[in-house]
């Protein structure tokens, strides 16, 4: 307490030229938290299509944005005109009133509750003084995943740079609670975080303080609904509302792409007569957004558009490709390998991601396919040649999970293997083409998967991997106003086609070299790399595991479509290029056990000794052995002769009371 007492205390000196020196010196070093000094190009500087304003509307004065926040919107972001969602929330964001509202990706949402932060805390006329760090924290931004803070906090970084006064810091998983403690001791005017470590704090640091949060924003509020933070949600509600101080008013701030039962019940609890924008019968609100510059007709009715809204950015081409179990390791190399060096892509460098169900299929096949090596008989020629490499998933160091983010939204091409972990929220520009190597367990997953391209009006291309018995999914989207187009095998496993010397076959085949097609040397490359590279082997069997698993934890109302029981294992094993039978696969680590017991050392005892001499000093912990039915009997018998002679012993006590010459 002492030692917060006396830091606060320095805080607060009357010198505020060293304040605000300290203030600018934190924003500029700590602007994005995690060791991002580095990142100084913001990825918001792209081409907007003209579709996604609004004439009515020519710039961000007319919102009644204060001069110096706009200024510095267009100098450091190059945005001089606000998006449809902006110029429907910002109005309402700037009276002051709780706003409930969804958008589709790409369509500044983020922008649209920032920028109304801002220009309520640097209002000196309101406050009649500039706010301090040490005044505490007025202003709490709370979004599912870690990217996305550092995101939102990326954009709020450009915006404050003509407000160095303001400070802000960021709160998540995977970072030192120790350096987000002495952070929030010297104060933080605005908070971005995740919900575990925020309540996190809450309860366990007495230097937050937050009896002046003004502002609330509950960023994709159904995804952090999806993600099981609704107890911490309300449990955070609970504790603002408990610490808000009397003359407090706060007002709350809610984004969503859809609406649940829970959602509304989210919305009651930290809402107050919020204005619902883009949550009408007509989806007023984001309906508008994203059109297509060939459209014609620019005075369509509502109900055309929405129909179109429903079907995602017009500007974004998607697919599908039916291919077997057995297949689809093979398709998916031949697809990175046409997307990279096809002659569209000359000109322009490729940027593309592809979305896996499980972390262990991301690390293996990014192991896999940078090592594998194409014609089989180039051992020099790499299959991905002169491209980037990158993972992102859940089980990444906080980090390396930063830094590949980072990264991938300043590079100019490279392919990006995630989980879903990057299918919401997160804006990675320029992204040319999204692949859905394992199908999502909800069409609206499908969609926010596809939303990481066709930003902004940009054009982009998507491809769904189904197997036969998954057809039906197609038509499920088709249903939702998803249409999807079918790719052809063949023409993808063409690309494989390599020249030689000697005549090749139709499909490509080398006649000296092999007689079989492309395709099946390259799945014989992969499944000789696999078994030849122990470690790659052992990635490839865990990840055939928890791909067998994460097909069973499909919901209920998809089990039609994805039932294990449709599994050919064999064929899926093969997917991983692995040639063990799937059951010894299985048992692998079973048998390692079996095979390498404990040995006795002078310090440790063996497995078996070690237990036993646990099981005699908790008994709770044995082994319940099952009744049978001559141990009852037993049991009972014994039971009865206690009761006897129990009964006996008494009685002869009452005998010789009765002769005693004391007995009445």
């Amino acid at each position: 307490g002492g030692g917060e007492q006396e830091e606060d205390g320095e805080d607060g000196g009357d010198d505020d030229g060293g304040e605000e020196e300290e203030a600018r010196q934190d924003q500029e070093g700590r602007g994005l938290s995690v060791n991002d000094k580095r990142i100084v190009k913001s990825h918001h500087q792209k081409k907007f299509s003209r579709e996604m304003f609004s004439a009515k509307v020519a710039s961000f004065e007319e919102l009644n944005l204060p001069s110096r926040l706009v200024d510095s919107l267009q100098a450091s972001m190059s945005i001089r005109r606000p998006t449809l969602i902006q110029i429907q929330a910002i109005p309402e964001l700037m009276k002051g009133r709780d706003v409930m509202f969804k958008s589709k990706t790409g369509s500044g949402k983020t922008l649209a509750f920032l920028l109304p932060m801002v220009s309520h805390l640097v209002d000196d006329e309101k406050r009649k003084r500039r706010l301090k760090r040490t005044d505490g924290t007025h202003a709490i931004v709370i979004a599912p995943t870690r990217e996305l803070v550092l995101q939102i906090n990326h954009v709020l970084h450009h915006l404050l740079k003509s407000y160095y006064w303001i400070v802000s810091t960021t709160l998540m998983g995977g970072e030192k609670k120790k350096g987000e403690k002495a952070r929030l001791r010297k104060g933080a005017i605005i908070v971005l975080a995740t919900p575990g470590r925020l309540l996190d704090h809450l309860i366990t640091t007495r230097a937050f303080r937050v009896s002046q949060v003004q502002i609330l924003v509950l960023d994709e509020a159904d995804r952090l609904l999806d993600l099981g933070f609704e107890k911490d949600l309300k449990s955070i509600i609970q504790l603002l509302n408990e610490r808000k101080g009397s003359h407090v008013s706060r007002q709350s701030v809610l984004t969503s792409a859809t609406l649940s039962t829970k959602l509304e019940h989210l919305a009651q609890m930290s809402l107050k007569d919020p204005q619902l924008i883009g949550f009408g019968p007509s989806g007023d609100g984001d309906d508008d957004e994203n059109h297509d510059e060939d459209d014609e007709n620019d005075d369509e009715g509502e109900e055309e558009e929405g129909k179109r809204s429903k079907k995602g950015p017009s500007r974004l081409r998607q697919h599908f490709v039916c291919v077997d179990s057995k297949y689809r390791l093979t398709v998916l190399a031949a697809l990175l390998k046409s997307l990279i060096s096809s002659p569209s892509s000359s000109s322009k460098p490729r940027k593309i991601m592809v979305f896996f169900g499980t972390c262990d299929s991301v690390e293996f096949h990014v192991k896999l396919l940078s090592n594998t090596c194409w014609p089989p008989h180039s051992p020099a020629n790499k299959l991905l040649d002169n491209i980037t490499f990158h993972m992102l998933h859940g089980n990444l160091p906080q980090k390396e999970r930063t830094k590949t983010f980072f990264t991938f939204c300043n590079a100019e091409e490279g392919i990006l293997f995630a989980t879903d972990v990057a299918a919401r929220g997160l804006d990675l520009p320029l992204v040319d083409y999204i692949v859905q190597y394992d199908p999502p367990d909800h069409p609206d997953t499908y969609v926010h998967r596809v939303g990481r391209t066709a930003r902004m009006g940009q054009r982009g291309q998507a491809i769904l991997f189904l197997q036969r018995s998954e057809m039906d999914y197609s038509n499920m989207l088709k249903e939702k106003g998803l249409l999807l187009s079918e790719a052809s095998v063949v023409s993808i496993l063409a690309h494989l086609n390599y020249d030689d010397d000697d005549d090749e076959d139709e499909l490509g085949g080398d006649s000296t070299k092999s007689n079989l097609p492309p395709g099946l040397q390259l799945q014989n490359s992969f499944e000789t790399l696999v078994s030849s590279d122990a470690e790659l082997h052992e990635l490839a069997r865990l990840s055939f595991l928890s791909s067998v698993r994460a097909y069973g934890s499909y919901p209920r109302s998809m089990k039609h479509i994805f039932h294990p029981k449709k599994l050919h294992l064999g064929y899926v094993a093969k997917s991983f290029g692995l040639k063990e039978p799937p059951k010894r696969l299985a048992n692998a680590k079973k048998k390692a056990k079996k095979d390498s017991p404990w040995k006795k050392t002078d310090a440790k005892l063996t497995k078996a000794t070690k237990q036993s001499e646990d099981s005699v000093k908790n008994p709770i912990n044995r082994k319940k052995q099952p009744r049978r039915y001559g141990d009852e009997l037993r049991r009972t018998k014994n039971k009865n002769a206690k009761g006897k002679n129990r009964k006996q012993k008494s009685m002869k006590w009452m005998k010789i009371d009765q002769n005693s010459e004391f007995a009445s």
